[in-house]
This record gives C-alpha cells, sequence and structure tokens, in this order.
C-alpha cells in the first residue's frame, strides 16, 4: 500500500466533524505532480470537466497534476471547523505528494492555509509562506464558478448584462492567472 492509500484509508476512521455523510473524500491524479489543486469540495462531474479544460489551456491533463480538497468528508455546508479539523490530513497529502505549486482553488481553499487573506486581494498572485517554504501557492476563483458551459453562459446572460460583464471580467482575470502559471511552471 502506497503512503498515499494508508493515508487515504485513515480519513475513514475519522469521526472528529459532526454530520459527516458519506464516504471519505479522496485525492487523485499524479502522486508525483509538482502542481497540486486544492477546492473545498468534491469536484463534481462537471466541474471536473472545467478543470480539464483548464489543464488542457495549459497543455496538461489530469494524468499531471494532484487534486484534492481541504474538507476530506463531505459535511453539510463544510463549516470552517471541518477545514480546520481536516487540515492535519491535508498537510500529510501534500508531503506525501510534495507539489512545488499549489493553486488553491476559491476563497475556502485560501481560508485553509491563510486564514487572514481574503481571495479578492490574493488572486492571481504568487506567493510563498514563512510557514510552508518549499512551496508556491497561487489563488484563483473558484473553478465551479468560472468555467461556463454555453447553456450556463446563456442563463447568465439573459440574468443581467452587468452580471455577463462581471464574468466575463473574472473570466479574463483568470485566464490571465493561468498563463502566469503556466510561465511560472516553466522555470521551477
Amino acid at each position: 500500500m502506497s503512503n498515499i492509500n494508508a493515508l487515504q484509508s485513515s480519513y475513514k476512521n475519522c469521526n472528529i466533524c459532526s454530520n459527516i455523510t458519506g464516504n471519505p473524500v479522496l485525492g487523485y491524479g499524479n502522486e508525483n505532480a509538482s502542481l497540486m489543486f486544492v477546492s473545498l469540495a468534491p469536484l463534481d462531474k462537471k466541474t471536473k470537466g472545467k478543470l480539464e479544460s483548464i489543464l488542457s489551456y495549459m497543455k496538461m491533463g489530469i494524468e499531471d497534476v494532484w487534486v484534492t480538497t481541504t474538507v476530506k468528508h463531505i459535511t453539510p455546508n463544510a463549516p470552517l471547523e471541518c477545514i480546520n479539523n481536516c487540515k492535519s490530513f491535508l498537510l500529510e497529502e501534500i508531503d506525501i505528494i510534495k507539489p512545488k505549486i499549489i493553486i488553491l482553488s476559491g476563497q475556502d481553499a485560501l481560508y485553509s492555509f491563510f486564514p487572514d487573506r481574503k481571495l479578492s486581494t490574493t488572486r492571481g498572485a504568487v506567493f510563498e509562506s514563512f510557514e510552508y517554504p518549499e512551496l508556491l501557492f497561487c489563488c484563483i476563483y473558484n473553478i465551479a464558478e468560472m468555467v461556463l458551459d454555453n447553456d450556463e453562459l446563456k442563463k447568465l446572460k439573459s440574468r443581467s448584462k452587468m452580471e455577463f460583464e462581471n464574468y466575463n471580467k473574472r473570466y479574463l482575470e483568470l485566464t490571465y492567472d493561468i498563463n502566469k502559471l503556466i510561465e511560472i511552471l516553466k522555470e521551477v
């Protein structure tokens, strides 16, 4: 059994959080990846497709990265308590995978490492941390909210011109952030 499999087996015995439902949420991808995506919750099929689109744009695939979550069990509304309770599992996962760059998808993923930072001021920046000196971090908008399919775009466009323009602005920012990541990955 690999170290990652042993860690993931240990999730099953955790009962720290209340209201746990279902099976533990397991990370997946390349156990030797230099790039790790961290989100609050597991990616549903649609969001996984959105991540695959982003990776394709980066000339990568799921097989090139490790994808994981801050909360290792499904809990209603994933309270901050669960993010804090699961942090040791997440840090062990990072220690096993040994990525060079961690992409934090959304405010909750950012909170899991940097509780005092806000997505609005941190998004797109690549930064280091005294607590994790061997890692580079980048925070992006929540993938689930950013990469919309045609049906989602039509709905958004019909609701409000301002919402649609705001989405376009955020999408351009996400594209810019990903292009910066591509350049950084070339250097790492």
